[in-house]
């Protein structure tokens, strides 16, 4: 079955958003056994968009559009798809009831001049919009369906959500099995510690590897009744003891999975990271139930007031050091009052090096009622890629841990 993905909009050429569509329907379209097989962003062009519109709708089963369906002049989505599919634009009864449901919705009146919601292509069926105003549209001819959808993320997943279970996208027999690997850079996974891994797998499907901040992600497309060979065979290569998960959730979601099973609780005393450890946690439904808190430790008098940080740990070993990295963790633990106490201090760039302490520098320390201490890292990179790094490590530092337990 050939999907097609047609991103819509000038913003994300120019680099000003960046696309967070295409993974979720990448995320949905997997549990059927499907893949998106073509990504295209276009321009807010109507001679563009309706030219590639009318070339995938010739070889594809399913065309789903993001984006270009609301009020302003760079809304080209509608005309578009009449062009190219040669539906002339009219006032659609259904349109305007579903327009006004999403209006009542919220409470607002709407005011037809200001958004020319209820005018789409002839025989195109306007769906509804859960979160926004504007409809989705529906259409169907021959073997080809096209779904154009809003291209606010909350919208786009709202309705693919609602609507993807009546798109007859048939079932396949095939899973996609993943293994996330830590502390292993690619070329050394396939080069020296498994060189024979990928060629191995390759029969059972394709093979994908993905590198990360703090791994990397390998993924096999295989049939169903060949998962749990393709698992066995990873699992029982040199790869093994690198591997903190087989499946598909993120490092922050997968820790707070564990701590949430053993009903342990985690915090955080952030310098360096400056906070990103605690939001990821965050970022996480239900995530209260082991996060209790963090500080955002970025001067020395914070260490000292907030954490509890001896002065002269910090004149003797400086603030970048696993033995303030150490104290500041006990510092998180005890006062946050948390199981797990999780630190970072280190030196992001691109300024702030010294001698001893070159840029990529970070201590992680931790601390649990049994233990406490702290390693440090060098690593290279921008400042943000650092921040995310430095942030993985002490996410596996919390696996270990918890491994401990």
């Amino acid at each position: 079955m050939q999907i097609d993905l047609i991103l819509i909009g000038d913003e994300l050429l120019k680099g000003k958003v960046t696309d967070l569509n295409g993974p979720y329907l990448s995320h949905c379209l997997k549990s059927m056994g499907h893949s998106i097989g073509r990504i295209v962003i276009i321009a807010d062009d109507l001679d563009s968009l309706a030219v590639e519109i009318a070339s995938s709708f010739h070889r594809s089963d399913l065309i789903i559009t993001s984006g270009g369906l609301g009020p302003t002049g760079d809304d080209r989505t509608k005309l578009a798809l009449s062009k190219a599919l040669n539906l002339p634009l009219i006032e659609d009864s259904n349109a305007i009831e579903v327009v006004k449901a999403n209006y009542a919705r919220k409470n607002r009146e709407w005011i037809p001049e200001l958004n020319q919601y209820h005018r789409i292509p002839k025989g195109m069926i306007p769906l509804n919009n859960p979160v926004g105003h504007a409809p989705a549209l529906k259409y169907h001819l021959k073997s080809t369906t096209i779904l154009a959808l809003p291209g606010v993320p909350q919208e786009f997943k709202s309705i693919i959500d609602q609507e993807i279970g009546s798109l007859a996208i048939p079932l396949q027999n095939k899973k996609t099995v993943t293994f996330c690997t830590r502390e292993v850079p690619e070329e050394v996974l396939f080069g020296t510690l498994c060189p024979e891994l990928w060629s191995t797998l390759e029969p059972f499907g394709a093979v994908s590897s993905l590198p990360t901040p703090g791994g990397v992600i390998l993924s096999v497309e295989c049939s169903t009744q060949d998962t749990n060979k393709v698992s066995n065979i990873i699992l029982n290569s040199k790869l093994g003891p690198y591997i903190w998960q087989v499946g598909d959730q993120s490092l922050p979601e997968y820790v707070f999975s564990l701590l949430s099973e053993l009903g342990l609780t985690v915090s955080f005393a952030e310098s360096c990271t400056g906070g990103l450890a605690a939001n990821l946690m965050t970022n996480i439904s239900g995530s209260s139930a082991v996060l209790t808190g963090g500080v955002v430790s970025y001067s020395n008098p914070v260490k000292i007031n907030s954490l509890g940080v001896s002065k002269s740990t910090i004149a003797t070993y400086s603030e970048v050091s696993v033995e303030v990295a150490k104290e500041m963790a006990i510092g998180a633990r005890t006062i946050l009052g948390s199981d797990i106490g999780i630190s970072f201090t280190g030196i992001a760039g691109p300024t702030g090096a010294t001698d001893t302490m070159p840029v990529g520098t970070v201590c992680i320390g931790y601390s649990t009622e049994k233990t406490s201490g702290a390693v440090v890292h060098h690593f290279k990179g921008t400042r943000d890629f650092l921040k995310t790094k430095f942030t993985m490590y002490g996410y596996y530092k919390i696996l270990d841990l918890i491994a401990l337990t």
